[in-house]
C-alpha cells in the first residue's frame, strides 16, 4: 500500500464539439469554477440523449474529483460521496469509450488521484484513532485499486499489485479495531487464501482459525488451520487451539492432550499447560476424583517430561507442589489409622518412611524453582509469588528434618524476597 506521486494535472483537452451546454462545462473546467461546472455537467447528463456521450462522464469525473478534494465546499456535493461518485463517472467512460482518449491522453492519472484520495483520509484517520472511516477509506482506495490493476493502468511506469497486502491489512485491522470482526475475516481471508506467509502474516491464521472457532464455523476453521501449519509449522499455536471448547469435558481435554504430546506437538508449553489442567483436576476439587491415582501417575509423569525440554521455573514449582501434596495423602493416611496392633503399627511407619521418601523427592525441584529466582531485582508479582511458595516448600523440608541452620537460612531468603 503507498501513496503514488502524482504530478500537476493534464489541462483538460477539448476534442470534438457537442450541445452548446457541454462547452459551458469545459470553460468552466478551464477556469476551475468547480460548483458552477457540477451544475452544468449534471443538467448535461440529466438529458436523456446526453447520457451515452461518453464525454460528459469523464468530466463528470473530474468536476466531483476536485470537489471532493475541495474542503472549503463540501455542501455542493451535499450527503455525496464525490470520490466514490467521480469513480462510476470514470468508470461509465471507459465503458462508452473503450479507447479512452481523454483518459489515456493523462495516464489515467484521475484514478490514481482518487485512489490516493481515499488513501490519505484513511492514513489520517487511522493515526486519529477514528476506525470506522479508516475502514470505510481504506475499503474504497482498495475499489479503486482493483479496479486500476485489472484495466492494468499504469501512471509513470507505476502500477498497483493484483494482491496489495499492506492495503488489505490495514482495511482488516481498521475493521478489527472498529469491533467489525466479521468484515475484518473477510480481508485477512483474501490473504489468507493467497498462502501470504512472512514476518507479521502468522497472526492473521491465527485470527482466522480462533475468529470461526468462534462462529462455530468448523469447515473454515478446519481450513485455515490446514493452511496455517502448512506456512508456520513450528507455531505451538496449533497445537493449542486444538484444546479449545473442550474445557468443561475433563475426558476429552485429557484425551486431546494426549493425542497432541504423543505427537507433533510434543513442547514443552503444551506439556506445562497439561500439567497445569492436571494438577488443578486432582488437587482443587472439593473432593479427590475417582481417578485419582491414575491422574496423579500421569502428571508425575507429564511434568517430568517437560522439565527434560525446560528446566524452567515453573515447571520444577508445580512438580515440588504435586509431590509435597503426596506428603499429604501419607500424612491423612497415616491419621486414618487409629490401632495399635503390630500391623497397624507397622502401616504407620511405612507411611512416615513414604513420607519422608516424597520430601526428599519433593526438595531438588523446590530448590531449582528456588533458585531460578534468588539475587534476581526485576521479579515481576507472580515471580515473587512463585518465589515465595517455592522458598516455604524448602523451609518445611528442613523444619521436618529438624535442620534448624537450614531453616534460618531459607526463611532469611524469604524475607529477601521483598527487598
Amino acid at each position: 500500500m503507498q501513496k503514488i506521486l502524482i504530478t500537476a494535472l493534464l489541462a483538460i483537452m477539448s476534442i470534438g464539439l457537442y450541445a452548446q451546454k457541454i462547452d459551458d462545462v469545459k470553460k468552466l473546467i478551464s477556469e476551475s469554477k468547480w460548483e458552477e461546472a457540477k451544475v452544468k455537467v449534471d443538467q448535461f447528463l440529466a438529458n436523456e440523449k446526453n447520457n451515452t456521450k461518453a464525454e460528459g462522464w469523464y468530466y463528470k469525473g473530474v468536476i466531483y474529483n476536485e470537489l471532493a478534494k475541495d474542503s472549503t465546499k463540501p455542501a455542493s456535493l451535499g450527503s455525496m460521496d464525490g470520490r466514490m461518485e467521480a469513480f462510476n463517472a470514470f468508470k461509465k467512460y471507459i465503458e462508452l469509450d473503450p479507447k479512452s482518449v481523454l483518459m489515456t491522453l493523462e495516464q489515467n492519472v484521475r484514478l490514481f488521484d482518487i485512489y490516493n484520495g481515499y488513501f490519505d483520509i484513511g492514513a489520517k484517520a487511522f493515526n486519529d484513532k477514528k476506525y470506522s472511516e479508516a475502514y470505510t477509506n481504506f475499503k474504497n482506495a482498495s475499489t479503486v485499486e482493483d479496479f486500476v490493476a485489472e484495466k492494468g493502468y499504469e501512471y509513470n511506469g507505476f502500477s498497483f499489485p493484483t494482491l496489495d497486502t499492506s492495503l488489505i491489512q490495514n482495511i482488516a485491522l481498521s475493521a478489527l479495531l472498529d469491533k467489525k470482526e466479521d468484515d475484518a475475516a473477510v480481508y485477512y481471508a483474501k490473504l489468507a487464501d493467497a498462502k501470504v506467509k512472512g514476518a507479521g502474516f502468522l497472526e492473521i491464521y491465527q485470527f482466522l482459525v480462533d475468529h470461526y472457532h468462534t462462529k462455530n464455523d468448523i469447515a473454515n476453521r478446519e481450513k485455515y488451520l490446514a493452511v496455517g501449519k502448512e506456512l508456520y509449522p513450528a507455531s505451538p499455536f496449533w497445537c493449542e487451539v486444538e484444546l479449545k471448547g473442550l474445557e468443561d469435558d475433563k475426558d476429552k481435554l485429557f484425551a486431546k492432550y494426549d493425542e497432541l504430546v504423543n505427537g507433533s506437538c510434543k513442547n514443552y508449553a503444551l506439556l506445562y499447560n497439561y500439567g497445569a489442567e492436571l494438577f488443578n483436576y486432582i488437587y482443587t476439587q472439593d473432593e479427590k476424583p475417582a481417578d485419582y491415582q491414575a491422574k496423579k501417575e500421569k502428571l508425575n509423569e507429564v511434568l517430568k517430561t517437560a522439565i527434560s525440554l525446560e528446566n524452567s521455573p515453573e515447571a520444577n514449582l508445580l512438580m515440588a507442589r504435586h509431590v509435597y501434596n503426596e506428603v499429604y495423602d501419607a500424612q491423612d493416611a497415616q491419621a486414618a489409622i487409629k490401632g495399635t496392633k503390630p500391623e497397624d503399627v507397622k502401616k504407620r511407619n511405612d507411611l512416615k518412611a513414604e513420607m519422608n521418601k516424597k520430601l526428599d523427592q519433593m526438595l531438588p525441584y523446590a530448590v531449582a524453582a528456588a533458585g531460578s529466582y534468588e539475587g534476581r531485582t526485576d521479579l515481576k508479582v507472580s515471580e515473587k509469588g512463585n518465589a515465595k511458595i517455592a522458598t516455604d516448600l524448602i523451609i518445611r523440608f528442613y523444619d521436618q528434618k529438624n535442620d534448624k541452620v537450614k531453616v534460618k537460612e531459607y526463611q532469611d531468603k524469604m524475607k529477601a524476597i521483598d527487598n
